[in-house]
């Protein structure tokens, strides 16, 4: 909620009327988490209200890569670039920031790459975990074959060996392992007959290993990829999921905890330069003085 010791009408509409602008506005403040910085435009209603006040129309805002602060004495936010960039003034702008110091005035991404790095690392264990499951999960297949095909009616002889009816070379190795390729698209395998006449074995042959390798290691990789994107973003991982590395409950507990600590840091820096950045011009517009506006919220832990 929004708060003003003032017992001025305006100062209670005016108060109501920022309480859901802050609502309205505060999904746009969170794009500052990744970006350090959000700049707003707002500007007034037409008219005043019954008892007088000047309300807040709307509060914009602007895209991150328009807008940035402004260097000129008087206003906040300078939007596009070159001749043709134009300096917002203080009293219909706001530059919101995350982090702000001495090292970065303008705010600081609390993303910082670890979240597109870990995004990275996933998409190279899903190549890594496609390539397990054609390995194992139709087995892995051992043929045998000869160099050459039995003499017979369906090869002819070139210059270059035996061909097909097509006149185009053949080759039995290479043609079963286009054979087993197929089959772990679910096809399936059909082999020569033919035997060797020295030894009455089998010229061609496919055998399969079912034996699969364990899965333990990716799954294993899979949930640590997991918890550090959450915590790339601030999250501590075991304060939105649970299994057996979590221990104990007063473990768990302590991971929420840390997270609505970091939640509240984060709200209490939007709270602060809201009161700053839109309260107090809205103040001095309808008072000619700062009259303190207040955004209260119950803490996380309650």
């Amino acid at each position: 909620s929004i708060t003003c010791q003032s017992t001025d009408p305006r100062a209670m509409e005016l108060a109501d009327s920022l309480r859901e602008h802050w609502y309205a506005t505060v999904s746009h403040m969170m794009r500052a988490f990744a970006y350090g910085r959000q700049a707003f435009e707002f500007w007034y209603c037409d008219r005043p209200t019954a008892t007088g006040a000047r309300l807040l129309a709307e509060i914009n805002p602007l895209p991150f890569r328009d807008a940035k602060r402004s260097k000129k004495p008087g206003c906040n936010v300078r939007v596009g670039s070159g001749q043709d960039a134009v300096d917002l003034p203080a009293d219909c702008s706001w530059m919101l920031t995350v982090d702000e110091s001495a090292e970065y005035p303008d705010g600081k991404s609390r993303y910082l790459g670890a979240a597109e790095d870990v995004y990275c690392k996933r998409a190279g264990l899903e190549r890594q975990y496609g390539s397990y499951l054609r390995k194992f999960a139709s087995g892995i297949f051992t043929g045998r074959a000869p160099s050459q095909y039995p003499e017979g009616g369906i090869v002819g002889r070139g210059e270059v060996g035996q061909v097909g009816p097509d006149g185009m070379p053949l080759n039995p190795q290479q043609d079963l392992a286009a054979a087993i390729t197929r089959v772990e698209s679910g096809g399936s395998i059909i082999v020569d007959s033919a035997v060797d006449p020295a030894t009455n074995t089998p010229l061609f042959d496919v055998a399969v290993n079912t034996v699969q390798a364990a899965s333990a290691p990716l799954e294993n990789r899979e949930r640590k990829l997991d918890d550090a994107a959450l915590e790339s973003i601030g999250v501590p991982p075991r304060a939105v999921s649970q299994d057996a590395a979590t221990g104990a409950y007063a473990m768990s507990e302590t991971h929420r905890k840390i997270l609505n600590a970091t939640i509240e840091g984060l709200l209490t820096q939007f709270a602060a330069q809201f009161q700053e950045g839109i309260c107090r011009p809205v103040s001095l517009v309808n008072f000619g003085r700062d009259i303190a506006f207040t955004v209260e919220w119950q803490p996380l832990e309650e």
